[in-house]
């Protein structure tokens, strides 16, 4: 749920109910960016799955899909009417929270993403895949920054995945750096495995 500055008493009402079922995270919001659908003109949230692998102490952020919310003040999530989308049918329709100009997430502006995204993964030692959560804001110079949300260990969605980069682009797939290191792990493949 999104709660608007000023809403304590919806905010308090909501994590009341919240509480008597579970625990209860709360974030400040901080998606700057939005989905516009060309087709509609309707405005949705964002978020963003990207797969990392880790083979051979190397991070590759591989794969990954959009989590399009029902509208723009629903949270970007399955639980709340959202979709999933594949990652290059929403970056070239970026839009800034409460309107203005479309914003570019050109082809550096994506690196950028995607190699924070890999810095980010390398934090989970042991994992050798790893699903990232985030949304898009916008930095000084305008340009689309990732803000991390969570990390998955175990990431569910994977059949909505493609990979984000290299050749494969836009196919759908988690990952080819994965195989590469469970093949490296195997016994008798000479990549440290016991026999």
């Amino acid at each position: 749920a999104f709660f608007a500055t000023g809403d304590e008493a919806g905010l308090e009402r909501h994590l009341g109910v919240l509480w008597m079922q579970d625990e209860v995270m709360l974030q400040e919001r901080a998606d700057d960016l939005l989905f516009c659908d060309p087709q509609t003109g309707e405005v949705h949230t964002l978020a963003l799955r990207l797969n990392v692998a880790a083979t051979g102490g190397c991070h590759r952020a591989e794969s990954g899909y959009a989590q399009v919310g029902a509208g723009a003040h629903r949270p970007a999530a399955g639980s709340q009417g959202g979709r999933c989308r594949p990652i290059d049918e929403v970056l070239p329709h970026l839009v800034p929270r409460g309107g203005g100009r479309p914003v570019a997430m050109d082809t550096g502006a994506w690196e950028v993403v995607l190699g924070a995204a890999e810095k980010a993964a390398r934090l989970f030692e042991g994992l050798m895949l790893v699903g990232l959560d985030l949304v898009l804001a916008v930095g000084e110079s305008g340009e689309p920054v990732p803000v991390f949300l969570e990390a998955n260990p175990r990431p569910a969605g994977l059949g909505h995945s493609r990979f984000v980069q290299g050749p494969e682009r836009g196919l759908p797939g988690v990952s080819l750096c994965l195989w590469d290191g469970l093949e490296r792990l195997a016994p008798g493949a000479g990549g440290g495995g016991k026999g």
